[in-house]
């Protein structure tokens, strides 16, 4: 089996993502410090055994407001992943997304939720008012997970 990277490697590049910058991060996180950027949802997803985190912030070329945060979190097992995922799809999403990426997928109004194996991803716009598409993102960090 090939070895899993680390979740900072799964999260999209520059040049990655045509017309799209960096605005924040990226930023690491393990289960010694992830609070510190979960504040109180670290409950849930300590609970479910995540063992790290990667957040990054992208913002279109040009744009001076709105952006997309991308979250990649490592859980303990794709039974963990699927825990967070299905608490966190029940509570935000309103409807089901056809999982033609990863394992499960959730569609947001300003987003969307993945989980693929033993990793969760959250694709939030703020700001961007339906000008992107998140299967780009998802794709290019579905396409890094090693098979399970």
């Amino acid at each position: 089996m090939e070895r899993d990277p680390d979740v900072a490697y799964l999260l999209p590049r520059e040049s990655d993502l045509a017309g799209w910058r960096i605005h924040s991060g990226p930023r690491r996180y393990d289960r010694t410090n992830m609070a510190l950027f979960l504040g109180e949802e670290s409950t849930l997803f300590l609970e479910y055994g995540a063992e790290s985190l990667a957040t990054a912030s992208y913002r279109r070329i040009g744009d001076v407001r709105g952006s997309v945060a991308v979250e990649v979190y490592r859980m303990r097992s794709p039974v963990d992943a699927f825990g967070v995922f299905s608490r966190r799809a029940r509570e935000g999403t309103e409807m089901p997304a056809p999982s033609i990426i990863g394992d499960d997928a959730a569609a947001m109004p300003n987003g969307l939720l993945l989980r693929r194996g033993r990793h969760y991803i959250s694709l939030v716009a703020d700001g961007m008012e339906k000008r992107w598409d998140p299967l780009v993102f998802a794709r290019i960090i579905i396409d890094k997970i090693p098979p399970v």
